[in-house]
């Protein structure tokens, strides 16, 4: 399994074939981290992340959609990642790595630091 990628084409192609696997929640966790966006909310999610025992994970949700809805669109891409991190881990398919990718990108970071987000453990 390869994991230099050339772009973020053979990033996305990779995942999509199953050639490139990683886990939902260290992606999001890097690319968010990454972001360190002034907002409460972005240290809430990032707490509910490190500390399991939070037990509020329900109402940080809520809170997510209520400020997604209020977004303008594009705009929102730190809260649509903050969700992905605040509901429960999986393997990143085809479909979740192009809009991580996409959200990633509408916060203006670069294909190297989206890249490097995805080598979670490297």
């Amino acid at each position: 399994m390869s994991t230099d990628f050339q772009d973020l084409d053979d990033l996305l192609d990779q995942v999509d074939r199953g050639q490139f696997t990683v886990s939902s929640h260290c992606v999001a966790q890097r690319l968010l981290r990454a972001l360190d966006m002034n907002d409460p909310l972005y240290d809430m999610v990032l707490r509910l992340h490190d500390d399991p025992s939070v037990s509020d994970r329900a109402d940080v949700l809520n809170r997510l959609w209520e400020k997604i809805d209020t977004s303008q669109p594009g705009s929102d891409g730190w809260l649509r990642l903050a969700v992905v991190l605040a509901t429960p881990d999986g393997i990143v398919d085809g479909h979740l790595a192009d809009y991580l990718t996409l959200w990633a990108q509408h916060q203006g970071m670069s294909q190297k630091e989206i890249i490097a987000a995805f080598h979670c453990g490297s």
